[in-house]
This record gives C-alpha cells, sequence and structure tokens, in this order.
C-alpha cells in the first residue's frame, strides 16, 4: 500500500483469470477509497479500475509456496460489503485460499448482520 486520495465513485472491471473469481460478473461501481500500491510481478489480476488513466489492480490472486494468496482491496465503507457483486467476488477468493476449486454460483454476504453464507458450489475443474 503506497497511498490512496479520498473516496469517490470508480468502476471495477473483471479480469477473466484462470480462477474463475469473475465468472460472470460484469463491472460494477463501488464508493469507496482507491488504494495505490505496488503489486509483485507474479500475481493473477481478477478486477482492476483506472485513475488518473492508468490501469490498477484492485483484486488479485497467487500462489505462495504451497500456500495460495488474494487481495481484494476495496472495502473500506460497509456499502461496498453489502455490495452483492463484490461479496460474490469475497466469497469466490476465500473459499479459494481456503483450499477449494473452482468457484461458480453467487451468495449473499450481509456483514452488517453478522451473517455469513460460504459458497459451496464449486466445479471438479482444479486450477489450482
Amino acid at each position: 500500500f503506497e497511498k490512496h486520495p479520498k473516496p469517490f465513485e470508480f468502476t471495477l472491471y473483471p479480469f477473466h483469470s484462470r480462477i474463475h473469481f469473475t465468472k460472470g460478473i460484469e463491472p460494477f461501481a463501488v464508493t469507496d477509497e482507491f488504494y495505490l500500491h505496488t503489486c509483485n510481478p507474479d500475481i493473477e489480476i481478477c478486477l482492476a479500475a483506472l485513475y488518473k488513466n492508468e490501469v490498477h489492480p484492485m483484486a488479485w490472486s497467487r500462489l505462495e509456496g504451497k500456500g495460495r494468496v488474494a487481495c481484494l482491496s476495496p472495502g473500506h465503507f460497509p456499502e461496498v460489503w453489502n455490495n452483492t457483486t463484490w461479496q460474490t467476488v469475497l466469497l469466490r477468493m476465500l473459499a479459494w485460499c481456503a483450499g477449494a476449486r473452482q468457484p461458480s454460483g453467487k451468495r449473499k454476504l450481509d456483514i452488517m448482520r453478522g451473517k455469513i453464507d460460504i459458497p459451496s458450489d464449486f466445479n471438479e475443474e482444479d486450477n489450482t
């Protein structure tokens, strides 16, 4: 993390990677802090956004030894956490980090009420 400007509305654009975190996801807008950071070159970008005419990774994944690492940088404000599209990507990333295979469907996550429905519907394709 390097810095972030004042919160503003920006659009998250899905990248279709070999791990299908963004399968069926269309671009969606959030109002949040736009985190600017330097990433390792071995990341696989899942979501990106534009800031000052430059593309910045907003969600990414990579392998670390036998482990799995994922980062989803929007999420400073409750409105982002309650965005069902953002929740879908978050839950897919969490499940993948925990060892699940390919994510497929959508689930609802209600952070404000403490309800978390972890996705159980994963394809059998093994794209670790």
